[in-house]
């Protein structure tokens, strides 16, 4: 798999912003699981085969750049 962080990957001292990888499937379950996340989304991720869907829509949109 490529090193996804490389390519935009803005820094601070204390911040890494990065898109999620497939690695990140539990932490993107237990942020899911937020109530305040919740109450802003429109799609919630409740268990792993909606956690990879989501991440592959999220990573073919930025393929794409249409997210």
């Amino acid at each position: 798999m490529p090193d996804e962080r490389r390519a935009t990957a803005p820094e601070a001292d204390a911040l890494l912003l990065r898109p999620w990888l497939p690695d990140d499937m539990p932490d993107v379950i237990k942020a899911f699981r937020d109530p305040s996340m919740r109450a802003m989304l429109r799609t919630w991720v409740t268990d792993e085969a909606e956690a990879e869907r989501w991440l592959r829509r999220l990573r073919e949109g930025r393929e794409s750049g249409t997210r």
